[in-house]
């Protein structure tokens, strides 16, 4: 995901219009989209959990799983998040999962309660370093968040179910796979993720 990063950061040698900008985002997004669906591939089965397709619904996320009392949509970004991760599915329940670069997009208040305002139930966040300076400092974005708060004495963000807001990158599949361990979706419920 780093190589992908530099290659399409270093191969402009001039400003990019609108278009190629956007262009930009779009095939990044479709490589963390590739690089989770290669992560859940066993625990895809197109019924339970799947990658959404009809572009009618892809604004509320990239990924579903079929739960009670509402699915749980999984809505991937790269790098940062800026607004777009807001826009994803608002009234949804809804799991926040990427490559995030900047800590400081997670570390207000503020910002985790319009995440949950819109639904988020969490905000997956990388637990490896996803840059050459956090390669530098030997830290990721999940590690800081969760220092800055702990160096500010101020409580490590709880989701409405009581839970942590924000996880690690490499717990999401397991988490997944707890829902899923329900095979009854008339008992897979989102009210205890």
């Amino acid at each position: 995901k780093q190589v992908i990063d530099k290659i399409n950061h270093f191969k402009w040698d001039r400003d990019q219009n609108p278009n190629e900008k956007q262009s930009g985002v779009s095939n990044l997004g479709s490589v963390s989209e590739s690089l989770l669906a290669k992560a859940f591939n066993t625990l895809i089965d197109n019924q339970n959990l799947f990658k959404t397709t009809a572009q009618q619904i892809q604004s509320y996320g990239d990924f579903v799983l079929m739960c009670l009392p509402n699915n749980l949509w999984i809505s991937v970004k790269s790098n940062f998040v800026r607004e777009r991760l807001l826009a994803s599915g608002y009234t949804t329940d809804i799991l926040g999962v990427g490559f995030f670069t900047d800590s400081d997009e997670f570390t207000s208040y503020s910002k985790v309660r319009n995440f949950q305002r819109v639904g988020f139930l969490a905000m997956y966040l990388p637990d490896i370093p996803m840059s050459d300076e956090k390669i530098g400092k030997n830290t990721s974005t999940f590690h800081e968040v969760k220092d800055k708060f702990a160096n500010d004495k101020r409580d490590f963000p709880k989701n409405i179910n009581g839970t942590d807001f924000y996880r690690p990158l490499s717990q999401v599949s397991d988490d997944l796979k707890k829902m899923l361990a329900v095979t009854d979706i008339k008992k897979r419920t989102t009210i205890d993720f």
